[in-house]
C-alpha cells in the first residue's frame, strides 16, 4: 500500500436535489473531521444544485470515506471526487 497516505488535495463534485440543508450537511462533515474547505462553489439549477468543494491536506483514503458519507444524504445524486 505504498503511496495510500499520501496527503494532498480533494474536490468533491456533488449533484442533488434542491434541498435547504444541503451545504450544512456537506460542509459539517468536514467539520466533524476538523478540516477547513479551502474552496466551494454552488451552482443552483431549476431542480438541483451542484457544489465543488475543495479541501486540502486530506489522504485519497479519508477523501472516500467523506465521499461516502456524501453518498448516503438523501438529497444527493452523485458524488465524483478527484485527489491530486
Amino acid at each position: 500500500m505504498a503511496g495510500s497516505n499520501d496527503v494532498g488535495t480533494a474536490t468533491f463534485v456533488v449533484t442533488a436535489g434542491r434541498c435547504p440543508q444541503l451545504l450544512c450537511r456537506l460542509v459539517g462533515l468536514f467539520a466533524q473531521q476538523d478540516r477547513l474547505v479551502h474552496a466551494l462553489r454552488v451552482d443552483t439549477l431549476p431542480r438541483s444544485v451542484r457544489a465543488s468543494i475543495t479541501v486540502g491536506g486530506i489522504d485519497a483514503h479519508r477523501a472516500e470515506i467523506i465521499g461516502n458519507k456524501m453518498r448516503s444524504i438523501v438529497s444527493v445524486r452523485t458524488v465524483r471526487v478527484r485527489f491530486a
